[in-house]
């Protein structure tokens, strides 16, 4: 199949073709994860580890910006302009994937990876941080964890971050609150907190049949 598609920087052909290929041996699979989405530290995962997956806007198209700003609209030079802002968006679209691809590639030989279904649209609009969750990868990296066979998307609304393993009950934090700490005597780090949770939430729904490739578990909270 070969498509040709028009990008800011140019004409391309797209092809794909299907080829027979043989498993590649990878040894045994690593043991589960459960991913945490977060607006400061971008992803925690259940062992500890933590990332954030910045990709910042360069200065040049800043200035391309502010330089298309000033300038007449519809005329050479706006359209000029426009075209060298829209292949730098380009070339800051593929970074972004890039990051994306290079971040997920490292999670494929886990037995099983957890996320929770975040509304990632909505923290766009998170004051303070907006500009963070914009420039970072996070959309990329839940749209590709989707894909994977590996992968289970928990319902959004599961209380990863309020529930308590240890005794089972629900406490609210604040967001400013980056220690998950319970009357029974549990503490742990918020975020790893959150992830840990979604390997108790996905476990317990082994009880019934658990669509893979990002399907949403149900409710485990109810019982």
């Amino acid at each position: 199949n070969a498509r040709l598609v028009r990008r800011a920087s140019g004409y391309y052909l797209l092809v794909t073709s299907l080829t027979k290929t043989e498993e590649e041996s990878i040894g045994p699979k690593l043991e589960p994860l459960g991913l945490d989405f977060g607006i400061k530290t971008h992803i925690t995962v259940s062992d500890g580890r933590a990332w954030s997956l910045v990709v910042k806007e360069p200065e040049s198209l800043k200035r391309l910006q502010r330089k298309l700003n000033r300038q007449t609209k519809h005329s050479n030079n706006y359209y000029k302009t426009l075209d060298r802002l829209h292949r730098s968006y380009e070339r800051l679209s593929n970074k972004k994937n890039e990051a994306a691809n290079q971040f997920v590639a490292t999670l494929k030989q886990h037995e099983t990876i957890v996320f929770q279904d975040e509304n990632l649209s909505g923290w766009h609009k998170t004051r303070g941080f907006g500009r963070t969750v914009q420039h970072s990868a996070l959309g990329r990296v839940k749209a590709k964890l989707r894909t994977l066979d590996n992968a289970v998307m928990l319902d959004r609304f599961l209380p990863t971050t309020q529930y308590c393993p240890s005794c089972s009950s629900l406490n609210k934090l604040g967001l400013s609150t980056r220690v998950y700490s319970c009357e029974c005597g549990y503490s742990e780090q918020r975020d790893v907190h959150a992830a840990r949770n979604m390997l108790f939430f996905h476990a317990k729904s082994n009880n019934s049949p658990v669509e893979r490739g990002g399907a949403l578990v149900e409710d485990l909270t109810s019982g």
